[in-house]
């Protein structure tokens, strides 16, 4: 993996530094709480000022540093946006030699296993970027990987599609019901 790119560490910041409006930013514990192997929008806002290291490139591939279990380290997100500060305890991979999106779903669904073998630690477990420069990926060529970024975009868009509509009909049903016993 340390031969495809490089790492930095994410930004010093921590809950504290989330407010109303600023800067879009992504915490490392909301990798296990908010965002899937694709982030294509930020929840969280912070009026913090950081380097421009600490800023998002499209592609980026954050991983924690730190967890609880093996298990819930090995986890990754490709970021998806420009300038959103990528904060706490994260690994942040660049690397041009394969999408993101798919450094994301070979992190996440085939190497993850040996993420949480080389992860160090017993009440709180952390991973090292030299550690993961380690890893050794098999990856498809460029056109293969747009394929399967197109497949797989597809396949989030009618995710998000039915996790709408089922949101739609349960508030229907709730109202219904309410309707029902007044």
């Amino acid at each position: 993996m340390g031969e495809l790119g490089s790492f930095v560490k994410g930004a010093p910041l921590s809950k504290a530094d989330i407010s109303e409006d600023g800067t879009p930013f992504i915490l490392y514990g909301e990798l296990y709480t908010t965002y899937n192997e694709v982030v294509t929008s930020v929840k969280r806002r912070t009026q913090a000022q950081v380097d421009e290291t600490f800023l998002s490139r499209v592609g980026d591939v954050v991983i924690p540093t730190s967890g609880e279990t093996p298990e819930e380290i090995s986890t990754a997100s490709c970021v998806m946006l420009p300038d959103v500060i990528l904060a706490g305890d994260l690994n942040i991979f660049r690397g041009d030699k394969v999408d993101g999106r798919i450094m994301s779903y070979l992190l996440n669904h085939v190497v993850n296993g040996k993420i949480a073998r080389i992860a160090q630690g017993k009440s709180v477990v952390h991973i090292q970027a030299s550690e993961l420069c380690k890893l050794t990926l098999t990856y498809p060529d460029k056109n293969t990987q747009n394929t399967i970024i197109g497949f797989l975009s597809l396949l989030d868009d009618k995710i998000m599609n039915e996790e709408n509509s089922l949101a739609f009909l349960s508030a229907l049903k709730e109202g219904l019901l309410q309707q029902l016993f007044i």
